[in-house]
């Protein structure tokens, strides 16, 4: 079973869940859909994501 953890910046339940799955990747699921696939990516992408989002390189609408 996968440690989900919830974003912090949560609204409502639209939100993003991410769990370690070793080997150096993540998953990524929706929290409104907990039962469907997930996305899976190396851990150092999912950071350079959330480094792009934090620095506005990212619109998230």
């Amino acid at each position: 079973m996968l440690a989900w953890t919830r974003s912090t910046f949560c609204a409502d339940h639209a939100c993003v869940e991410v769990a370690p799955l070793g080997d150096g990747f993540v998953a990524i699921r929706d929290s409104k859909r907990p039962d469907q696939p997930f996305l899976t990516l190396p851990r150092e992408d999912w950071h350079h994501f959330l480094d792009d989002v934090a620095a506005g390189r990212v619109d998230l609408r």
